[in-house]
């Protein structure tokens, strides 16, 4: 299957097909052509800003209406491959902009100029700041539900909220808005969340309700229930003695809850480059699946054991609240279980490509998440640095047992910090200076963490093997805890206030990757 051809000097491996490159064929089938999905993902990416950009002068509509045509002309063009796949990423283009004008328009709707009186289910974990509760409420709304972020104002009553509960209220729904002294555009980042209101309800104006949530979807309705069990564990880290901070660390790390960290563990993890272990990603869910597939991968029953793996990991991400993060890891293991079940070569670059254009079109304001663009930009550089780095290295030296295992994390390291350096430096203004330190003490701490905290959540039935387990899981947490805050606390640990627009992020971009090719090209030529 497989065919080596060279093409002025370009050698070119076609996996798939049995019939020769020609010259004409090399632009279209060349190495790029081995990466089809991260050339969708890029035009999905593309519709969606222009869906953004062009929201009051072109109507979800008539994005719909370019799509059909050029659909069409796709049809018609079968004969000429170069025009069809142009054709087909230009549909790509529109159908991702349709999406998003769609949700937009939805976002940007008319609000009551008076108080009204809405039912609605929360969908968020109950975070409490002040003496304020903040949560997402979802309400039934005519032809789209009104996602709503939501502050209560705290009291006996209130304290007994949870996720899936239903509230009555009367109160004025207000469009989002920036703080007057803010520099943050709070406006814009509730907008692209999909928040089309918010509100403060007082005691006096609401109380408990029996609300269906039949106008919730499926999706909503599965989060819910999946929240309702991470209570229950949470409820476990409690029961078995873990408190304070390590708790708080806890819950962030293995389920994703972030309602109790402190400003000050924020910051210390923020400083010292260790916030990515905060935000649940391949680390934690690759450790799942190895898990999984040590108790459940026996060769006998490969499809029924991958399929366990898979739901079990889906189970997960909707239970730690879906950060975009998480959805993109468990994206990629579902493909590569798939691949690896129809025994095909896994293209990385091909799966990742794959699981962001499955994101966008589920949500095509995912685009502008924080969390989901540094998820990519890291993998990115991963697959594309890390591995180009690894192979630079004698094999001699990756493989030894000790060495080799530094020497990788230290190029991932490297690789995940080039990709998600300029949009750190954009978003929060600040650069960490002992980034390698710390995920050389961090990762072996966490990864360990994250086993022993699986075990525990694992067997929380049995009350013995969690009170085994506890002390240790204390202690891996205090001395997490301890490291992160005296490398935050080194003189230079950081750089601050650095100010960068998106044109200059773009600029540092493309410098990291000029530099690359270049010592690629001086290494090739030495």
């Amino acid at each position: 299957g497989q065919q080596a051809i060279q093409i002025r000097g370009v050698s070119m491996i076609n996996h798939d097909w049995h019939t020769p490159y020609s010259f004409n064929t090399m632009w279209t089938n060349g190495k790029i052509q081995l990466y089809p999905m991260m050339r969708i993902a890029l035009f999905l990416g593309i519709g969606i800003i222009a869906g953004k950009a062009c929201l009051s002068l072109v109507q979800p509509e008539a994005w719909l209406a370019a799509t059909v045509a050029l659909l069409s002309a796709t049809w018609l063009a079968r004969r000429h491959s170069i025009m069809q796949t142009l054709l087909v990423f230009c549909a790509c283009a529109t159908t991702s902009a349709y999406f998003t004008a769609r949700e937009l328009s939805f976002i940007y709707r008319q609000l009551p100029t008076s108080p009204v009186t809405i039912q609605g289910v929360i969908t968020s974990p109950i975070a409490r700041h002040g003496k304020v509760l903040r949560c997402d409420l979802l309400v039934a709304y005519p032809h789209h539900p009104l996602k709503i972020k939501t502050s209560i104002l705290y009291d006996e009553r209130s304290a007994l909220l949870h996720t899936g509960d239903g509230i009555r209220a009367t109160t004025l729904l207000s469009a989002p808005a920036n703080f007057p002294t803010a520099t943050f555009d709070y406006r814009r980042y509730l907008h692209l969340h999909g928040y089309a209101a918010t509100t403060f309800i007082r005691s006096p104006q609401w109380q408990p309700a029996r609300v269906s949530m039949r106008h919730l979807s499926f999706t909503h309705r599965l989060r819910i229930k999946a929240l309702k069990w991470r209570d229950r564990l949470l409820s476990s880290y409690r029961a078995s003695g873990i408190s304070g901070n390590a708790y708080s660390l806890l819950a962030a790390m293995t389920l994703g809850d972030k309602t109790t960290l402190s400003e000050d563990t924020k910051e210390d993890f923020s400083i010292s480059g260790a916030s990515h272990v905060l935000a649940l990603s391949g680390l934690h869910l690759s450790i799942i699946y190895m898990m999984l597939t040590l108790l459940l991968g026996h060769r006998r029953f490969m499809v029924f054991s991958q399929m366990a793996i898979v739901l079990c990991i889906w189970v997960f991400t909707f239970m730690v609240g879906m950060p975009l993060s998480a959805v993109r890891s468990a994206t990629m293991l579902s493909i590569y279980a798939f691949v690896a079940l129809l025994n095909r070569n896994n293209v990385p670059l091909n799966t990742l490509g794959l699981a962001v254009a499955a994101i966008l079109l589920f949500n095509p304001l995912a685009l502008y998440d924080i969390g989901f663009q540094l998820s990519f930009a890291a993998v990115l550089s991963i697959l594309v640095v890390g591995a180009w780095c690894k192979s630079s290295l004698p094999s001699s030296l990756t493989q030894m047992p000790v060495a080799g295992k530094i020497i990788g994390l230290i190029i991932i390291s490297i690789a995940a910090q080039m990709g998600t350096a300029p949009l750190v430096i954009h978003y929060f203004g600040r650069f960490s200076c002992y980034f390698l330190l710390t995920n050389l003490v961090v990762i072996p701490l966490v990864t360990v963490i994250l086993y022993v905290a699986a075990f525990c959540l694992l067997f929380s039935f049995l009350p013995a093997v969690q009170q085994a387990l506890s002390p240790l899981l204390l202690h891996l947490t205090n001395a997490l805890s301890a490291s992160v805050s005296f490398i935050a606390s080194l003189p230079g640990s950081s750089i601050d206030n650095i100010h960068i627009n998106a044109w200059q992020t773009a600029i540092l971009y493309l410098i990291i990757i000029m530099v690359v090719l270049l010592i690629r090209k001086l290494r090739l030529l030495l």
